[in-house]
This record gives C-alpha cells, structure tokens and sequence, in this order.
C-alpha cells in the first residue's frame, strides 16, 4: 500500500476538523493547492487488501459551462472543481473507502473543504470528464474548494435532516469479547483514541455501520447493514464507510505507535442477523 506522505496536523485533529462542506465559494483553487492535489493522485493508488483505484481532479470551468448538479444530501452550491474516484471492480470498494478518506484527510489539513458524494450525483457528466473506460465504476466523488463560512438555512436544514452532526455511543457501536457486552472505554485501553476516530469517520446519511468487538489481542471489523439500503444506489456505499472507518482507525494507531496490522481472523462468537465479519486488527 502506498503512503501518500505525511499530514502537518495530528491526524486526529484533521478528523475532528473535517465536515461534509455543500457551499462552497465560487472561485477556483490556488495553484499551491492544485498541484498539491496533482502530486497526491498522479498514480493509482493501492489499498490495504491490494485493490487500486485511480483519482482524477477536474475543474468545472475547464469542462463545461453549465453547473454539475450533485446530490446525495442535497445540491452542492458553489463548487467548481472535484476529486473523482475510480475503481474497475466492486470488489475494491473497502480499499477504495479507504484511500480516498487519506485524500479526503489531506485537503482538510490543507484547510479546504470537501464533501463526500456517493448517492445521486450526475455520473454519466463525470464518466464524460475523467473519460471512464467501460470497465470502470465512480462510487464517489467530492467537491474540493473553499467553504463559505455563513451557513444558509438551506445548509443548517440538510445538516439537520442528515443528523450530520449525531454519532452513536461507544455502546450501540464497540463490544468487548461478544457482542452481548458493551465496550468501555477504560476497558478499550491504549485503542480508546483510535475506535473514537472511528465513531467520528463520516458515512452515507450518517448510518455508522460499523460494529467492533474486542478481544485479547484483537479487534474485529463488522458491518451492520441497513435493512434495504443496499439497492437504493448504484454501488455499496456502506462497504465504503467501512473503508472510512478502516482509514480513521489505521492511520490513528499508526500516529499512537500501536502494534498491528490487518489480517482476516473471524472470530468464533455468535454474530447478529444482518452483521457480517470483514477484517480484524490483530496485535
């Protein structure tokens, strides 16, 4: 997996920073910060399970006249340039949750501002712009710019309607040894400050799908989905929140020196209808 260098902030300062942004200032990005961008996404970038996804940066001005409209919590105002994700499978989409957060975390420590967009946004304009090749898919993209720092009703109602700014307690989201006791954060020790990063990573209309359990000397990844949301859109926007969550909890303990890595270790303990295992960090 490739490293795409280091932050400037304390990376849990950048995540508690970072907010989904839907009015932007109607101006383009300085030079500083574009080839910035440029120098970040110049290749493909590989995951931690090995899957690659590219990322193109296009500006609206270059590409057409007429405004793109995105949606996914409502139309993005202002914005005139956007990161665009790109992967050939859907068996990418975790690695692809993953190394688009670490892009997502780098122009917030640039201070701009970006909104993830996985749900309706135009896809057949932004095929068109970045030229996606017919065995490629775009599950996400961001707008990447300036914030307007009023916030209009428009914004605050969106907000409120998302519940962009409500996370779930430790106990609906952290267990320890099974699923039947709650997670403490004393019990949490030394991987409190990494598994609240994660309660903090964003996620498609603010769903949190992420479940974790655990144990002596492990920490298991699970997937919470909810109940029909999966063929609402056009890809598995909750299997990208994981990787969001992967990110937030990787990055994080790598900053605390913590011991371990990703590996597939399913634990054997009963596991919730409607949960399933994915990964583990094992230390």
């Amino acid at each position: 997996m490739q490293k795409l260098g280091k932050y400037l902030n304390p990376v849990q300062t950048i995540i508690l920073n970072r907010h989904s942004c839907r009015t932007f200032l109607r101006t383009t990005l300085d030079e500083k910060y574009r080839v910035r961008i440029q120098q970040l996404i110049e290749k493909p970038l590989t995951g931690i399970f090995g899957h690659s996804a590219r990322f193109v940066f296009i500006s609206q001005e270059e590409k057409s006249e007429k405004p793109v409209r995105l949606g996914t919590y409502g139309f993005i105002s202002g914005a005139r340039e956007f990161i665009v994700g790109i992967i050939n499978s859907t068996e990418a989409l975790l690695d692809f949750g993953y190394l688009f957060e670490t892009l997502i975390l780098h122009a917030t420590d640039m201070g701009l501002a970006t909104c993830w967009l996985g749900g309706f946004f135009h896809r057949s304009a932004f095929a068109k712009a970045v030229q996606l090749q017919p065995n490629e898919i775009i599950p996400a993209v961001s707008p990447i710019g300036y914030a307007r720092f009023e916030q209009t009703i428009r914004d605050q109602l969106i907000r409120i309607m998302a519940h962009s700014d409500q996370r779930k307690d430790w106990q609906a989201l952290f267990f320890d040894g099974d699923f039947t006791k709650p997670l403490t954060k004393e019990a949490a020790e030394v991987f409190a400050e990494p598994l609240e990063m994660v309660r903090w990573a964003p996620s498609a209309s603010n769903k949190q799908p992420w479940r974790i359990v655990k144990q002596t000397n492990s920490i298991h990844f699970f997937l919470q989905r909810a109940p029909n949301y999966r063929s609402i859109y056009a890809c598995d926007l909750q299997m990208i929140d994981m990787g969001i969550a992967l990110c937030h909890f990787v990055l994080t303990a790598k900053a605390l020196s913590l011991p371990g890595e990703i590996v597939k270790a399913q634990p054997e303990i009963p596991i919730p209808a409607g949960v399933e295992y994915l990964f583990s960090w094992q230390y």
